[in-house]
């Protein structure tokens, strides 16, 4: 099942450009490379130009523009690396996520 997406609010900021405050309801098997989303899921009639998703319970979403996929990180335990920091890490393939609900704006038109 792919991320369930709500629009909250629609705005207009211009003559086609618009943003949209949505929630995301992610599922219970996280897809390698993340979300497929299309501008239609935010209400948006020709392309999705940015979105800026919110720290959701515990990960970090972000939008990966050129595959339009939403793409979740995690960081890993420090032990695991002698202490070092590390960069934050792609949620593994299948992964449940079905209890994490994100917020964020999109930006489009």
């Amino acid at each position: 099942m792919p991320a369930t997406i709500a629009v909250m609010k629609m705005h207009r900021t211009g003559e086609k450009a618009r943003f949209r405050i949505f929630s995301a309801t992610l599922d219970n098997s996280y897809p390698t490379g993340g979300y497929s989303l299309t501008p239609a899921d935010f209400k948006l009639d020709v392309n999705i130009d940015l979105i800026q998703p919110m720290f959701a319970g515990g990960f970090v979403l972000s939008f990966d523009d050129a595959t339009q996929k939403l793409m979740a990180y995690q960081q890993t335990d420090p032990a695991d690396t002698g202490g070092a920091d590390t960069p934050l890490v792609e949620v593994a393939n299948a992964t449940d996520l079905s209890s994490v609900l994100a917020r964020g704006i999109c930006y489009g038109n």
